[in-house]
């Protein structure tokens, strides 16, 4: 069962892959993000033709832009921006004993 453009959910064994490679990635009670290859980039690299992050937010302002991929694949399966020092962002919550 398709849970994001990449991920699948395998019903029977309450496990999420990537639905490109077919790797396991995790159980479908954690965070998929975590289990994922991370890249952090500045934000100024994700948007050269808008304005300056730093002239929006100050120069100091300790964002970033993550990027999560299948670590067998390497297809792209999501991104996201947020504080540095914030932790990586669940974006799915799936309850495996709903899902059979």
């Amino acid at each position: 069962m398709e849970i994001h453009e990449y991920l699948d959910l395998d019903p029977e064994t309450a496990a999420i892959s990537c639905n490109r490679c077919g790797h396991h990635i995790c159980d479908a009670d954690e965070n998929y993000k975590e289990h994922c290859a991370m890249e952090t980039k500045p934000l100024e690299e994700i948007a050269p033709g808008f304005e300056s992050p730093s002239a929006l937010l100050g120069a100091d302002h300790d964002v970033e832009f993550r990027q999560f991929y299948c670590p067998s694949c390497a297809v792209l399966v999501e991104h996201e921006i947020a504080r540095a020092a914030d932790p990586i962002l669940q974006d799915i919550e799936i309850d495996p004993s709903s899902v059979s």
